[in-house]
């Protein structure tokens, strides 16, 4: 089988290495994969070449778990197992670069992002082009073994993140050592060197190619050889182009630099200094997408147009940005986009859509760690640096009319009790009364029922009555009423004053039961909440979300809430601080949060999918955790949030007289709206008065008109 494919190889003008070649360059890919990857499993990819060469037979004998896979175009790597042990290397020995270039920018699932990487075959530029398609730009570790010429002479290169040189120089390998011993898969993410990206043309013509580039075709510098390709992805948001060799070096801001054609001749123009000493240098920043969240991120705004940006996630981002030495650039996601939404074209927008498209490297307000509605697919989550659960803010409603105190001192039942035992009393006294008449033939003023009710009514007021029963059935049941009367007439009197002082409250929402029968809206900050809900165990939740509704803003939830429309749910520091925030600029409160709390998720820090920096991100957020930092960083932000607003409220409030003397009781006056039950009572007594007068004139008429007849 071997002399058939040695001949088709001939036949085709391909010749392989020579076999002292082939002994040196095993000797070099032996001395690498019994480093630092002599644990891991490892992944042949080779071409028909390769695998006949005399190569493939040196290195079986390596120890390592092996899968081979043969190469012909780019779909045949889809056979390699790409996840599984915690150490995985890939070996790939390709005469031709094609299959593996259009492999990186394909399938992106189809990549271990974390595994170790040797390509061998390929010229110094191809290998430069393969770090730079979509995984390779994602991936940590990637070494290029280029041949330098006969007499067994290969160079050794390695990718590099995050700057603009993208690939660097390691050593060279002589025969069956290294000029030098290098260090083939460093740590580059635990120090980005500030994440810079320092071009080392020094001419106007960087000038003049990168705005051919904006005007023209935006890929304009694989035109210009003399200067090094750049990738216009690195020139999004987050850019910083420094002209040096002026007096003072000009810094122009290129927040997604579709006008730079315009901000540089603007920049140039009246600074002192020659164009021909002009240097410049492309800064490159990681951008963070975000919103503001209280109290996760606060966007403070001056009257000049720039904002301080703090909160407890801007802290640990910033923790994470000092820890690993790169420089972060805030950029708020366009109004009303926030956390993001899958739109009709399959893409997203907000967050999630910066970060899948690369506009942004990282995103933080709150984020909830889920692969609700396909999240995965467009970003990854750091580890949780945060628990919460979702509240729900409703507005205090109004007290109950104070002309109801009356009616308070007892409940709904003893008021029914009470007014049986009332409507019974008059006809009991009346019996009663009327058969001891007749049986001892004596004449009792309780023998009209008009009469009886008078009597219960003057017992139940605590007053004696004029006369007292004659008969000894009478003076007993009396006598029992009397007691009962007593007994309902000091419990009443007694709750009365302390009813008539305060306020009451009517029954409030507090559970999502409470909630789905009140039949108010149900509003979210965009449609994510909605979508939680619709997915929810909790029947309720669920019902809810056919009434919810998703709204752009704090501000606009928060109206709705206290129209009364709606109530307005959202995690639960966030809920806490509008409620805070709100009820300390009025006298009594006016939000408050119901009882019920659900949906709970982690928290953590939103990034691009497969990104290299989320092991050191990780590691960096695990050690905040156990420090405590998170909830020290919130505390604070809480606090100069606080302050903030005070500050404001008394500019607000400024001028405004207030009376610091006014004397405080003890004991609170009844004023007129305390009593206005009573004085209501008075009024419907004189109404009824008026009434029955109405009714007896009326009667005395038809008497009148009836004896004329």
């Amino acid at each position: 089988m071997e002399s058939k494919l040695s001949a088709v190889v001939k036949m085709n003008g391909l010749e392989d290495v020579a076999e002292k070649e082939k002994v040196w360059l095993g000797a070099l890919l032996g001395w690498v994969l019994r480093g630092d990857i002599a644990q891991c499993s490892l992944l042949f990819a080779v071409d028909y070449l390769f695998l006949t060469s005399s190569l493939i037979k040196m290195l079986d004998s390596l120890p390592h778990p092996r899968q081979l896979v043969l190469v012909k175009e780019a779909d045949d790597l889809l056979k390699a197992l790409w996840s599984g042990e915690l150490c995985r290397a890939y070996l790939f020995l390709l005469h031709n670069p094609q299959p593996l270039l259009a492999f990186g920018d394909r399938h992106l699932r189809a990549w271990d992002y974390y595994g170790k990487y040797v390509v061998v075959g390929f010229s110094l530029e191809e290998f430069d082009d393969f770090t730079q398609t979509k995984k390779g730009r994602k991936t940590q570790h990637i070494v290029g073994i280029v041949q330098a010429g006969s007499g067994g002479e290969w160079r050794v290169y390695m990718n590099k993140l995050y700057s603009k040189q993208r690939v660097a120089f390691l050593s060279t390998w002589r025969r069956s050592h290294f000029t030098r011993m290098p260090n083939i898969f460093p740590d580059k993410i635990s120090d980005l060197l500030g994440a810079t990206l320092n071009d080392p043309t020094r001419d106007l013509g960087f000038i003049l190619v990168l705005l051919k580039l904006l005007l023209d075709a935006r890929d304009v510098f694989a035109v210009t050889p003399a200067i090094p390709q750049l990738d216009i992805e690195r020139l999004t948001g987050g850019t910083h182009i420094i002209l040096g060799g002026f007096k003072n070096d000009v810094i122009v801001p290129c927040e997604d630099c579709v006008n730079l054609h315009l901000l540089l001749p603007q920049a140039i123009n009246g600074s002192e200094g020659s164009l021909a000493h002009l240097h410049v240098t492309v800064l490159h920043t990681h951008m963070v997408a975000t919103f503001s969240f209280p109290p996760a991120v606060f966007f403070q705004r001056k009257e000049n147009g720039d904002s301080y940006v703090f909160g407890r996630d801007v802290e640990v981002v910033r923790a994470l940005a000092s820890a690993g030495n790169f420089t972060l650039n805030f950029k708020e996601v366009p109004p009303g986009e926030l956390w993001g939404e899958l739109l009709p074209n399959g893409s997203w927008n907000g967050i999630i859509g910066m970060l899948g498209s690369g506009a942004a490297d990282i995103g933080m307000a709150n984020i909830f760690i889920t692969s609700l509605g396909g999240r995965r697919d467009h970003q990854h989550f750091s580890t949780p640096f945060h628990q919460t659960m979702s509240c729900v803010i409703m507005r205090v409603p109004p007290p109950l009319p104070q002309w109801q105190a009356p009616l308070w001192p007892f409940r709904e039942d003893t008021w029914q009790a009470f007014v049986v035992g009332f409507v019974l009393s008059g006809p009991l006294l009346y019996y009663l009364a009327r058969g001891s008449a007749r049986r001892w033939r004596d004449t009792s003023y309780l023998e009209s029922l008009t009469s009886s009710y008078l009597h219960a009514t003057s017992m139940h007021l605590l007053e004696p009555p004029a006369r007292e029963p004659t008969t000894n059935t009478s003076r007993v049941i009396v006598a029992f009423l009397w007691l009962y009367a007593m007994v309902m007439g000091f419990s009443y009197s007694s709750n009365l004053t302390a009813f008539l002082t305060v306020t009451l409250q009517p029954r409030t929402v507090d559970t999502y039961k409470d909630f789905y029968e009140s039949r108010l809206t149900i509003v979210g900050l965009g449609p994510s909440y909605g979508s939680l809900m619709e997915t929810s165990v909790n029947f309720y939740l669920r019902e809810l979300y056919k009434q919810f509704a998703p709204l752009p803003s704090d501000d606009a939830a928060v109206q709705w809430v206290l129209d009364g429309r709606a109530g307005y749910i959202t995690s639960y520091h966030n809920s806490k601080y509008i409620v805070a925030k709100l009820n300390s600029a009025h006298r009594t409160p006016i939000l408050r949060l119901m009882k019920e709390c659900t949906l709970p998720f982690s928290i953590g820090v939103g990034l691009q999918s497969n990104t290299p920096l989320k092991p050191r991100i990780d590691l960096v957020t695990y050690k905040i955790v156990e420090s405590g930092l998170v909830s020290q960083w919130f505390k604070e932000s809480v606090w100069i949030a606080t302050r903030e607003n005070r500050i404001k409220q008394k500019e607000t409030t400024k001028g405004e007289e207030t009376d610091s003397g006014t004397e405080v009781f003890r004991v609170l006056p009844l004023n007129v709206e305390h009593m206005q039950g009573v004085f209501y009572i008075l009024g419907l007594s004189h109404l009824s008065a008026g009434l029955a007068f109405l009714a007896e004139l009326c009667l005395a008429r038809r008497e009148q008109h009836s004896t004329k007849e």
